[in-house]
């Protein structure tokens, strides 16, 4: 797989040969909560992953989806082949869902609200049906009961994200997620994803001990005081901090 432009990345050596004919490897990270072009640019400049959408209308971060749309449509196709795009998405009715993922195209949707076992069900014949290949991912809060319910998801959705337990807040509230409980849920669950108060200061330190597959990262990326409005600096110095923690180096510009 190629690199996104503006950004080459490679697995680091134990010796002194270089990895220079190697294929370039994507950063584990989910840049969240992007509402601007210029932001979104700089997603794919730093080799991010996935960006994660807001269609919750609750959301400090909310974009229509119709806008969503539009600005997955300033990338171009070749910057759009190298990132997954994420909507992210709080109990919603399985027609918006539907829906959403046909507006947008986007690749995956993120269940972070009080969806059941059974409303993943539906949802996914109802994409069967509708010709839609987005995988569905059910996001959990870090509190007692979330191994009990990861045993539930784990079948039903294709994969899981663990969040901190915010009161009244689905997500992005900055809220650190327990590190205990996230090492020992990602070694049950490896394939999952990890939010939680991350920021270019922590999340190295944190990425070596939970060795998660993705981490997410909203207002942790943020000017400050401005939700949906991400630091270019920040972002920076996220991927960087990932990528010395994955074992990868970059030159992004």
């Amino acid at each position: 797989m190629e690199t996104p432009r503006g950004c080459s990345i490679s697995r680091v050596r134990t010796n002194a040969t270089a990895l220079t004919s190697q294929p370039k490897a994507r950063l584990p990270i989910k840049l969240c909560g992007n509402t601007r072009p210029d932001c979104l640019a700089n997603v794919v400049r730093y080799g991010a992953r996935a960006v994660g959408l807001n269609l919750w209308e609750r959301s400090k971060r909310y974009i229509d989806p119709r806008a969503a749309q539009a600005l997955i449509r300033t990338l171009t196709p070749e910057d759009r082949a190298h990132i997954e795009i994420w909507l992210v998405v709080v109990n919603p009715s399985i027609f918006d869902a539907v829906n959403w993922l046909r507006i947008t195209g986007a690749d995956v949707i993120q269940l972070h609200g009080d969806e059941t076992v059974d409303q993943i069900a539906e949802l996914r014949a109802a994409l069967a049906d509708a010709g839609i290949g987005s995988r569905i991912v059910k996001a959990l809060r870090s509190d007692e009961f979330v191994f009990d319910r990861a045993e539930r998801y784990a079948s039903a959705a294709d994969g899981l994200l663990l969040d901190a337990a915010a009161p009244n807040a689905y997500g992005g509230a900055g809220v650190r997620v327990d590190i205990e409980t996230a090492i020992a849920f990602c070694q049950q669950y490896p394939d999952a994803a990890l939010a939680g108060g991350l920021t270019p200061e922590s999340v190295e330190p944190v990425f070596r001990a939970v060795r998660p597959a993705l981490v997410d990262v909203a207002s942790g990326i943020e000017i400050d005081g401005q939700p949906g409005v991400q630091s270019k600096e920040k972002m920076k110095r996220f991927a960087d901090a990932v990528a010395r923690a994955a074992g990868l180096t970059t030159d992004c510009n």
